[in-house]
């Protein structure tokens, strides 16, 4: 069912390719704007979602399908434009891949597990959403200077060690249903 917060969504995913162009060509402040405009649909959708009764299934799956879309697209053009490094964009990439190939497992195996969005996962994607911001800004206010590098660097750690946490625990909480789980 198409509501108010899955068209909020929907827009992140429609509006993260004109983000990533604005990045790749340097137009970092549009690419900034919008960024910030598309974040605050993350922010709202499921608040919205949640105090209006609109939660729906189409919303479960669409909303961190976008999240994802929105931060590894972004940050795959950040690695282009060299200001974030390959290997801190490759482990968020495989931490995804991990959660997402053990959603399809137990969906193939028919397993009766619900995967729950953890606190740690939402603590790595206000992280990210924050570094993406201070990247971005750093290359409107001047580039060849880098204002914000100490505090650029403390989020990309951070980022490093949510990403790691919350992959673990996901992998923790899903051998633990698993185990508890029948058919």
């Amino acid at each position: 069912m198409l509501n108010i917060s899955n068209i909020l969504t929907l827009s992140r995913i429609v509006f993260t390719p004109l983000v990533m162009y604005f990045v790749y060509v340097e137009y970092y402040s549009f690419a900034l704007y919008s960024f910030i405009i598309i974040s605050l649909t993350d922010a709202f959708d499921g608040h919205i979602a949640r105090r209006y009764n609109q939660v729906t299934m189409l919303g479960e799956y669409l909303d961190p399908i976008a999240d994802k879309f929105m931060i590894l697209g972004i940050c795959i053009v950040l690695v282009h434009n060299q200001l974030l490094p390959l290997w801190f964009v490759a482990l968020i990439a495989i931490r995804e891949l991990v959660i997402l190939l053990g959603v399809v497992c137990v969906n193939v195996l028919k397993y009766k597990i619900k995967i729950k969005v953890i606190i740690t996962s939402k603590i790595n994607t206000v992280l990210l959403i924050t570094l993406i911001t201070f990247i971005l800004y750093n290359n409107i206010a001047n580039s060849n200077i880098n204002h914000y590098s100490n505090y650029i660097d403390g989020l990309i750690y951070s980022s490093v060690i949510m990403t790691m946490l919350s992959g673990a625990t996901y992998f923790y909480n899903f051998i633990r249903k698993l185990s508890y789980s029948g058919k």
